[in-house]
C-alpha cells in the first residue's frame, strides 16, 4: 500500500523535480559513468532503487526526463540500444591500435 502511495505522488512537479535531483545526485554519487553502456533494464532497476517506485510508467517517465536533460549518451550495438550516464559530457578517445615492430 505504501508504494502505491508513493507512485502517486510522482505528478506532483515539486516532488518529480526532487525524485529527479535525488536521482542524479546518487548517480553522481555511484560514478554511473564508469559502468559504461548499459541496457535501459539496468537504469530501471537503479532508478527503482533509489526512489522505491515500482510502476514501470512512471520510473520511464524519470527516465525520459534524465534523458531529455542530455544525461544520458545512446548508442546503437547489434539493434539494441545501449545508454550511457554521461553528465560531464566526456568524449572518449578511440585507440588506433597501431602496433610498432621492429625487426632491427
Amino acid at each position: 500500500m505504501d508504494s502505491i502511495k508513493n507512485d502517486k505522488y510522482i505528478y506532483n512537479s515539486k516532488t518529480r523535480n526532487d525524485i529527479l535531483e535525488l536521482t542524479t545526485l546518487y548517480m553522481n554519487y555511484r560514478n554511473l559513468y564508469h559502468h559504461g553502456f548499459v541496457r535501459y533494464g539496468v537504469i530501471r532497476n537503479i532508478i527503482r532503487h533509489i526512489t522505491g517506485l515500482k510502476t514501470h510508467g512512471h520510473i520511464r517517465v524519470i527516465f525520459n526526463n534524465l534523458h531529455n536533460r542530455d544525461l544520458f549518451e545512446t548508442k546503437r550495438m547489434a539493434g539494441r540500444l545501449f545508454y550511457r550516464y554521461n553528465p560531464y559530457k566526456r568524449v572518449e578517445k578511440k585507440e588506433t591500435g597501431e602496433i610498432i615492430v621492429d625487426f632491427n
